[in-house]
């Protein structure tokens, strides 16, 4: 919608030229400014939402590394997400942008659930890599249990037709695309990133 707005604003203003003085050529509605301030708005709402994560973990773990891991997969469960997009050929809409800035506040949870467990088992004084191999196994089940729970939600839309199936069903994808991204990120990125000091530690 960007690039085709952005082309005919393009293409206007030369036809402009030759209107002469007694024609004007008016723009009566851009909806690529809407998406434009969408994916602004997305922007500050993975930014707050990032310190935001850092604070509340910082609060509750008082480890500030530990804050840093879980807000790292905000911008990475939103980038995996925009490239399954643009797999399955999904563009960036209103929908799809409501869709992610949604999903901007879920993406957390699981890395939050991964970081705790792992922080937990390195306190009671395991070792860093037995303290990650076991503690996504014991939370692997649980959390992709309710990350599909949230997912399967969406699938009635898949079976709705018409203009409903045409704006709902993108929303549903993309929502699914972040979930799934941030399960993913939980689970593999967030553990090699967890080494780091732990206080409290068991003797």
């Amino acid at each position: 919608t960007v690039s085709v707005a952005n082309a005919v604003v393009d293409e206007a203003e030369e036809i402009k030229t030759t209107l002469g003085d007694e024609v004007e050529l008016l723009t009566i509605l851009d909806q690529s400014e809407f998406i434009e301030g969408s994916i602004s708005q997305l922007v500050r709402s993975a930014i707050i939402g990032g310190v935001l994560a850092i604070i509340v973990v910082f609060l509750f773990l008082m480890a500030f590394r530990a804050s840093l891991v879980t807000a790292v997969s905000i911008p990475l469960s939103i980038i995996i997400g925009f490239l399954a997009m643009r797999l399955w050929g999904i563009t960036i809409n209103l929908l799809t942008l409501s869709a992610m800035a949604i999903a901007v506040g879920r993406v957390i949870d699981n890395s939050i659930v991964v970081l705790e467990m792992i922080y937990r088992r390195m306190q009671q004084g395991e070792h860093f890599r037995d303290a990650a191999l076991d503690g996504v196994k014991e939370v692997a089940i649980p959390i992709t249990s309710a990350t599909l729970a949230t997912i399967v939600i969406f699938i009635p839309l898949a079976f709705v037709g018409g203009i409903v199936s045409q704006l709902f069903v993108p929303f549903a994808l993309t929502m699914t695309f972040a979930l799934i991204a941030s399960l993913l990120v939980a689970l593999m990125v967030v553990p090699p990133l967890s080494n780091f000091p732990v206080s409290g530690k068991a003797k």
